[in-house]
């Protein structure tokens, strides 16, 4: 089965109404049905674009009657896409166990995950390696807040005291360093 690319094909419609023509390009399976939508003004009719994918003369027909008869161009496809590396892509993998439950994820400027959870240290995952390395925390990092700095670092503000009582901690952790350096304090715990 030969396939070509760009036959576009416009139908148009002078009708004040909607009409359902149909289509089909001889010897391939390709057909179907196409709404014309009613002319946009007096004398504007309405534009339908319909591209054919095989070879053959396209047949535009109404009701039981055949009112149109083109052969397609013949334009032959352009190479199939390249595909592209996982890298670019992505995939998907079985499950495997992770050494804490991550609450808090973030994809680190080094393509590493840092991780941490209610229980645990934290941890980094190199998903080019499949290994993790413990990255422990002065301060209970759980139910913190924390966003990403200009330079990559990652500010992480609070901490876990007790169930509703935050810790005033701030810490900034350094992906090319991989550790954790503590800053002023805030006023309150988040």
């Amino acid at each position: 089965m030969a396939y070509v690319c760009g036959n576009d094909f416009d139908l148009q419609s002078l009708d004040s109404t909607a009409l359902t023509a149909g289509y089909a390009v001889s010897g391939t399976p390709e057909l179907g049905e196409l709404l014309l939508p009613p002319r946009s003004g007096v004398n504007t009719p309405s534009t339908t674009r319909l591209t054919t994918l095989h070879r053959g003369t396209l047949k535009i027909s109404y009701g039981n009657e055949e009112i149109v008869s083109v052969p397609n161009g013949g334009t032959p496809c352009p190479p199939e896409p390249v595909q592209e590396p996982e890298a670019t892509v992505g995939e998907w993998t079985a499950p495997f166990d992770w050494p804490v439950v991550a609450v808090h994820l973030h994809l680190l400027p080094t393509g590493q995950l840092l991780s941490w959870g209610r229980v645990g240290e934290p941890q980094i995952w190199d998903p080019t390696t499949g290994e993790f390395t413990a990255a422990p925390s002065a301060s209970m990092l759980f139910c913190s807040g924390h966003s990403f700095l200009s330079d990559g670092r990652l500010l992480v503000a609070g901490g876990h005291l007790s169930d509703h009582h935050g810790l005033p901690d701030a810490n900034v952790f350094d992906a090319a360093a991989r550790g954790w350096i503590a800053v002023a304090p805030m006023k309150r715990g988040r």
